[in-house]
């Protein structure tokens, strides 16, 4: 049964922007997918929505969780739970770049009370990575997601 969930994330791995890694991911609950994302960033002037070359990747040599400041990411995990409401500002999306820290004022500022409820309990299923930082793990603990699953 994941692995369909799998398969979905991997096919949401293609609207990435990031040439370093591209990343998907989906959010499950009781067996349906409410949202889906993938990464993003903003590396050499670029915008999150054109494709960003190798060769302007200011990230591509760093160390895996090192120089967010250079690219301005926002991380599939991340992604995803904002994904949850459609037409989403790019503001908020700013919001959420992998250097922000987590709070619980930013998450009731974020998500609506019908929205944190929709979040409570579901899984993230992400293709491309074996593991969620620090900081998507705490946005995942303050959403109340259950469980994030790597491929």
């Amino acid at each position: 049964m994941s692995q369909k969930y799998f398969d979905e994330a991997q096919a949401c791995s293609v609207h990435s922007n990031c040439a370093k890694r591209k990343l998907g991911a989906v959010l499950v609950k009781d067996g349906v997918i409410i949202a889906r994302g993938w990464n993003s960033c903003c590396c050499g002037g670029a915008s999150r929505t054109e494709e960003i070359p190798r060769e302007k990747c200011q990230r591509l040599t760093s160390e895996s969780g090192k120089g967010y400041e250079l690219s301005r990411p926002v991380h599939a995990e991340i992604f995803t739970f904002l994904s949850i409401r459609s037409g989403r500002a790019a503001t908020d999306f700013e919001c959420c770049l992998a250097t922000v820290e987590p709070t619980e004022s930013l998450v009731t500022e974020l998500f609506t009370p019908e929205e944190r409820a929709s979040l409570l309990g579901t899984t993230l299923y992400l293709s491309g990575h074996h593991y969620a930082c620090a900081s998507c793990k705490k946005w995942a603990e303050l959403l109340g997601i259950a469980e994030i699953v790597f491929a």
